[in-house]
């Protein structure tokens, strides 16, 4: 519901679905870190998920409903989660992507955080004969329209 509420306010295609959540949670179990931010009523307004294994762990998913974005909520989900990954010893935090010109919000936020932005190369394709490369990426750049 968070996710739909944050998509719609954004004009956004359908982000994570929440059977996709649902699925992510039930195959990491007890590495699958979820931390919400409720209002006096118990309505959500905010979660937070990673992952963590080891000293590691990974921003997985995040949504902040419109009246969450009002109280900064978001702020608290992810303040609740971090001293969690504290606790758990971790060390290195990945906040994952973030586009500093298309989502500006999502780019303070993470940015707000202290975090730093890294750049790593993007992924490669190799294929023999080179026809089939190009034949792949036309594929994936046209399923990318749809």
């Amino acid at each position: 519901m968070a996710y739909r509420s944050m998509q719609d306010f954004k004009k956004l295609k359908e982000q994570t679905s929440r059977q996709q959540i649902e699925s992510i949670i039930k195959a990491f179990e007890k590495r699958c870190l979820i931390f919400r931010c409720d209002d006096e009523k118990g309505k959500l307004l905010a979660f937070r998920g990673a992952l963590v294994i080891g000293g590691k762990a990974w921003d997985i998913f995040a949504a902040t409903t419109p009246s969450g974005r009002n109280v900064y909520a978001s702020h608290a989900s992810f303040w609740g989660l971090m001293n969690e990954c504290a606790t758990r010893k971790v060390e290195w935090y990945d906040m994952s992507g973030v586009d500093q010109t298309n989502n500006r919000g999502v780019y303070d936020f993470k940015k707000g955080t202290g975090a730093q932005d890294l750049q790593y190369l993007s992924e490669w394709e190799f294929a023999k004969p080179s026809i089939f490369g190009l034949l792949v990426s036309r594929l994936i750049f046209l399923k990318g329209l749809a």
